[in-house]
């Protein structure tokens, strides 16, 4: 079905190749997963399996046993980067107008994809207007509409909630079922996952490490990482608020239709607070408007000093910093030293060599090979890991992460940990918009659990994980991680 022979791939301001000598072959109806550490390769050879890049050295060949040209369906990693219309509906039946599939038979299909994802209540939206989220599950729902004979999956559910995961692998079964002949190729950082699929690549450095059972390559032995000690904690800021707090705070994009309604909370120095519910709740407008990014159909945002009083919204300037759920959508300049340094010019200071080496070495980044890097050219877990030497660079007071681990390998969301907790103890207050059971267990102190609608309640974290419904609304890690054997 697919045949790769010695594939290397170069980016052009790149010293070393992305994938190098690439070997592999998969034959029709078999499932593959793929595992590695960010920045091996892994979505740069989903797209040359793709057919979407083109310049590699190497030959790509891939058959249909019909003799027809194969049918590709591919979902990339950021779901931005393939959202092509305006509306739900018409990108529900973008690949199918390719097609030419008869109108009858397309609005058919269409309802069909949209029942099985549960997206009724999307038709009719700007695909604009949607979470990340929400926007992974309409690509996914109109891949499934193309009964693709080649399925390419690049971290499908990074962006999901619990019900999408599962609703992601209900209908990949079901699809298999219709089709067995179907070659499913999976790129993944879960183990839990690497353990459903019969066949397992380790990736590394660009090559293909290992290849072999899942169970016979992945392990249960952590890996002891960190981003070291942090220079943080807003001392910079003499003016820097210690509590913010939202005052029946109301937002709405659509008049009549809430995002959030009437919601009281707060969040001070040293707090960590877990933000969670269901795709499309409103989690990621919370953390727009704690940062400033958006303002409040109704209410208030207010930043407060130490004795409670009010300080100007200008306070919040360097020391209430927000990463996107998107990293990219957050970089804007040529390389990644300059996007280290802009943040520290605009507050009047300036970050030197030392400084800007030690930050990007916290992060797990090597500052000799990164600093001349386009951002926009890195792994996705790379760009998670500037953006996290980004918002150390400011030295802020308060930090709203979204969907941190997104993107991230193993090791990558273990350091993180050891980020949330070190920022923590020096006294900076978090947000952390999480679906990871794991991550809310270990960094929160409380959760405020969303709901569709605009409403929200808060409670302890142990409280939180003693609900029933606590499995429906955040997934629960494996605890495995992949080592090279």
């Amino acid at each position: 079905m697919l045949t790769l022979q010695n594939i290397t791939y170069r980016f052009a301001t790149a010293s070393h190749p992305c994938l190098d000598d690439i070997n592999l072959r998969v034959g029709r109806g078999e499932r593959v997963c793929i595992m590695g550490p960010n920045g091996s390769g892994k979505s740069t050879l989903a797209l040359i399996m793709a057919g979407l890049a083109g310049g590699f050295e190497g030959s790509r060949e891939v058959r249909c046993a019909r003799g027809a040209s194969p049918t590709v369906g591919v979902l990339f990693q950021n779901p931005d980067d393939q959202m092509v219309a305006t509306m739900v509906d018409k990108e529900l039946a973008f690949g199918l107008e390719n097609l030419a599939v008869p109108v009858a038979s397309m609005h058919a299909d269409v309802r069909a994809a949209a029942r099985s994802f549960d997206l009724d209540h999307l038709l009719g939206r700007l695909t604009a207007e949607l979470s990340g989220g929400e926007k992974q599950r309409v690509l996914l729902a109109s891949l499934m509409t193309l009964r693709p004979d080649l399925l390419i999956l690049d971290e499908p559910d990074s962006y999901l909630d619990v019900a999408g995961r599962r609703t992601l692998e209900k209908e990949l079964a079901r699809l298999r079922s219709e089709r067995p002949e179907m070659t499913e190729i999976r790129i993944t950082q879960f183990a839990s996952v690497a353990l459903t699929y019969p066949r397992l690549l380790l990736m590394d450095s660009g090559r293909i490490r290992a290849d072999d059972a899942p169970h016979v390559l992945l392990s249960e032995r952590g890996i002891d990482s960190s981003f070291g000690s942090l220079r943080t904690g807003g001392e910079q800021y003499a003016s820097a608020p210690s509590v913010i707090r939202l005052k029946q705070v109301s937002l709405e994009y659509v008049a009549g239709s809430p995002v959030l309604e009437g919601l009281n909370f707060s969040l001070s120095r040293g707090e960590t607070v877990a933000v969670v519910g269901p795709t499309g709740a409103g989690k990621s407008s919370l953390g727009h408007l704690v940062c400033g990014v958006l303002e409040p159909t109704l209410g208030q945002v207010e930043f407060l000093d130490k004795k409670g009083l009010p300080l100007g919204s200008k306070s919040a300037t360097g020391s209430v910093v927000g990463l996107f759920q998107f990293p990219e959508h957050q970089f804007f300049l040529p390389d990644c030293r300059q996007e280290l340094e802009f943040g520290p010019a605009n507050l009047g200071r300036s970050l030197s060599d030392e400084q800007f080496r030690t930050t990007m070495s916290q992060v797990g980044l090597d500052p000799d090979r990164f600093a001349s890097r386009d951002p926009l050219t890195l792994s996705m877990g790379e760009k998670r890991r500037l953006a996290f030497a980004v918002m150390l660079a400011l030295s802020p007071s308060f930090v709203v992460f979204d969907e941190p681990t997104c993107g991230l390998d193993s090791e990558g969301v273990k350091a993180f940990a050891s980020l949330s907790l070190s920022l923590k103890a020096a006294g900076v207050g978090q947000i952390l918009v999480s679906h990871e059971a794991d991550l809310v267990r270990d960094l929160s102190d409380r959760v405020l659990l969303m709901e569709q609608g605009g409403s929200a309640s808060e409670m302890t974290t142990d409280e939180f994980l003693a609900r029933r419904d606590c499995g429906d609304l955040v997934a629960v890690a494996s605890g495995l991680v992949y080592s090279f054997t």
